[in-house]
């Protein structure tokens, strides 16, 4: 990392542990890190940890008469080239999102004009959650960058069942449709095949036949059963209708517009879309965007979105005039007192 002065944020997470660690490894590569933690940090690691791998000061106490003549979080604030919110619990997220500053992290959080990065550790019904998702492409487009998880371990709460259709299914070791489609029953349900057979006929899969001599179409057929026949809490389908006949996707629609569960899915099928689809979710260059309403709707939502985008890229062009303004008519602008705005205008430039 090129900042060299690490102000490390550790929020109230079960993950505060491995805050520890990277303080380890942001002291090995030379930087001077200092750790401000949330009142809830404090409950899972003691402050003493973190004061002996930094050998500075750790800062909890929103109130504690300063050093210096500033208020502790502007000093703090002023004082980093990068802030790090690791881990980032929802709640915290939720509080940068709107501006709350009702502890001393969050109050350093607002009043930093230093390059912010949050990396979330949560639940994953909490990661998973509209508002949540709606937090962090809000920060992601004010400029903060959000370290989400790409590999390791994910928990999955006891007693949620996850339904899951990929769009390349694998058949290997099967001898029939029946019986890939009883594959996906739980240990515990094995001799309630009789779901299986509801689906199977349901979709009219020709279950006794070898996946290696099955068209597409029922290959697929058998896939969605496979997904529903554990009757899952949440359903994740990636592209479902693709090899289904139109009488097939009506039963599809049928089924999901019934489901009681949560349904995740990606599909190009824009006609299926609109006719199952409650909430759209839309990945624009790196921003993940949500709109409370069927795919329907989305053409509508996507201009109101690039309109706000040119209204937003506008007024920051104007502040970046400003701010080069303010720059280019003497005033001393490396004062130290002057660094941050400095930093602030490289960072405009930048978005």
């Amino acid at each position: 990392m090129s900042a060299k002065r690490i102000l490390l944020g550790v929020t109230g997470s079960i993950a505060a542990y491995k805050a520890a660690e990277l303080v380890r490894l942001f002291v090995t590569d030379g930087c001077d890190v200092t750790v401000v933690m949330t009142p809830a940090a404090a409950e899972f690691v003691r402050p003493l940890t973190f004061q002996t791998l930094s050998r500075n000061q750790v800062f909890i106490d929103q109130f504690a008469a300063p050093a210096e003549w500033k208020p502790e979080h502007i000093s703090l604030a002023d004082s980093a080239d990068a802030v790090v919110v690791a881990p980032a619990t929802a709640n915290t997220l939720a509080k940068m999102r709107f501006g709350i500053a009702d502890n001393l992290l969050t109050s350093v959080l607002l009043a930093t004009r230093s390059p912010v990065f949050a990396a979330p550790a949560m639940n994953d019904g909490m990661w998973a959650n509209a508002a949540t998702q709606e937090n962090v492409s809000v920060l992601k487009e004010r400029g903060i960058t959000i370290i989400e998880p790409d590999d390791g371990e994910f928990f999955v709460q006891p007693g949620i069942n996850v339904g899951y259709m990929p769009q390349e299914p694998v058949f290997d070791n099967y001898k029939t449709l029946r019986e890939f489609v009883e594959s996906g029953l739980p240990k515990s349900d094995k001799n309630q095949t009789y779901r299986a057979d509801i689906l199977i006929d349901y979709f009219a899969i020709n279950a006794e036949q070898n996946p290696a001599e099955s068209s597409g179409g029922e290959r697929r057929k058998a896939a969605l059963a496979k997904a529903l026949v554990a009757e899952p809490d949440i359903l994740l389908l990636d592209e479902p209708t693709n090899h289904l006949d139109i009488a097939t996707i009506e039963k599809l629609e049928e089924h999901l517009q019934k489901f009681a569960g949560a349904v995740i899915l990606i599909s190009h099928d824009r006609a299926f879309l609109n006719h199952i689809s409650r909430t759209t979710f839309w990945l624009d260059r790196g921003i993940l965007r949500r709109n409370n309403k069927g795919f329907s709707h989305f053409e509508e939502w996507q201009d109101q979105c690039l309109e706000q985008e040119i209204i937003e890229q506008k007024a920051l062009n104007k502040k970046i005039e400003e701010e080069t303004e303010w720059l280019h008519k003497g005033v001393t602008a490396r004062r130290k007192r002057n660094m941050g705005r400095l930093r602030r205008l490289k960072q405009l430039r930048q978005e």
